[in-house]
């Protein structure tokens, strides 16, 4: 349980320190970083409760969501 709420929380705090940055100077490493942080947060999620459907949304909403940023950000 502590793997899971440590980890949870460094990701959620990487991608509130990116926010800023990225508010300032938006460019397409930030902009896939915020893509990618949240899909980190929903698979480790999936993965330490053992939730097998939430693997699965988490997966199919990081390909859509990093797709659909880096289309985006060219």
């Amino acid at each position: 349980m502590l793997l899971y709420f440590g980890g949870t929380s460094l990701l959620l705090l990487a991608c509130l320190i990116i926010w800023p940055f990225y508010a300032r100077r938006p460019t397409r490493k930030k902009a896939l970083s915020l893509a990618v942080l949240p899909t980190a947060i929903f698979l480790l999620s999936g993965i330490l409760l053992r939730h097998w459907l939430l693997i699965a949304a988490a997966a199919v909403f990081g390909a859509g969501h990093i797709n659909v940023t880096a289309q985006n950000n060219r």
